[in-house]
Parts: C-alpha cells; structure tokens; sequence
C-alpha cells in the first residue's frame, strides 16, 4: 500500500500544471485546495517512501502554483512544521526543499501576518540543535538554504529572526 501511495503522490505532482490551468480558467476553483488537503494528509504517513513523494509533490505544487497558493500556506505550514519534528533523513531533506520552494515561489506574502511565527521558530531550534550536536549533519546545508529563501522572501518581517540566524550561521 505504500508504494500505491508513493506513486500516486507522484502522478497528482505531474498533473500540478493542469491543475493550475484549470483554477486559472475558472473551471475547477477548488482543485487546488483538495489536492493540497490530500497532500498534506498523506504528509502524516510513517512509511519514509510516501512522506518523500508527497512532500515532493506539494513542492511540485507549490513551484508550479505559486501565489495562487496564499490562501492555503495557514494550512500548509502547522502541517509542514510537524513533518520537521517527525521526519528524518531524506524526508526531513524534502520538507525544507518545500519550505523553500514556497518561500521562492509564493514571494512576499510567506510573510505577511503571523506566518513566519508559525515556521521560522522551529526551523533555527532545529538549526541549534543539529549545530550543537553535529555541526557535520548533512540536513544543515538544506535546512540553511531553505532559511535563506525564506529570509529573502520575507524581506523586513524576517528582522526578528535575523540575528538569531546571522549569529547561527557564523557559530
């Protein structure tokens, strides 16, 4: 069953393109939230293979969507942030490659209101916590790009978190 779910994680990915076609030609204006509730279901998922495909999906989703998807990111990121705290490996490597994509994709609007309260905090405890236990993980150099996207993205709502990062960063 979890193969089923890998794979068809992987085919609702490649039709992301149509999908937007269809929201953009006011055919299907809900495509895009079913498709995101799906994901973010099959995010809780504990087989690693089904986590990797959704979380690629949803950034397959997220890069062809782009700020279209607004309107769903108070959704989308509690449910990402708790992929964080699950995941490992590979899997947690795909969650901040999405969290980057949004940030790339959806532009400033990541960072509007409370959002980045949602995210940002647990992503630089996550930092500190691989710096601080091993400077050499290979989720570091991910979970540092994606932090950068963000920063850009989020242009002068990131100040909060800009000292903390900076003073990560040169740690």
């Amino acid at each position: 069953l979890p193969q089923v779910k890998s794979i068809c994680a992987w085919t609702v990915g490649r039709y992301a393109s149509w999908a937007v076609e269809q929201v953009q030609n006011g055919v299907q204006g809900h495509l895009l939230a079913q498709m995101t509730e799906v994901f973010l279901q099959r995010l809780q998922d504990r087989n690693r293979k089904v986590q990797i495909a959704c979380g690629s999906a949803l950034g397959v989703l997220m890069e062809t969507a782009g700020d279209l998807m607004a309107p769903y990111l108070e959704h989308i990121y509690p449910a990402l942030v708790a992929a964080m705290h699950r995941y490992q490996g590979r899997s947690l490597i795909i969650i901040f490659d999405t969290l980057g994509i949004m940030a790339d994709f959806c532009g400033p609007v990541i960072g509007e209101r409370d959002l980045p309260a949602q995210y940002v905090p647990p992503m630089l405890q996550l930092l500190n916590a691989l710096l601080r236990n091993d400077p050499t993980d290979r989720t570091l150099l991910p979970l540092m790009e994606s932090l950068a996207s963000i920063a850009l993205a989020c242009g002068l709502n990131y100040q909060p978190y800009a000292l903390e990062t900076f003073e990560n960063a040169m740690g």
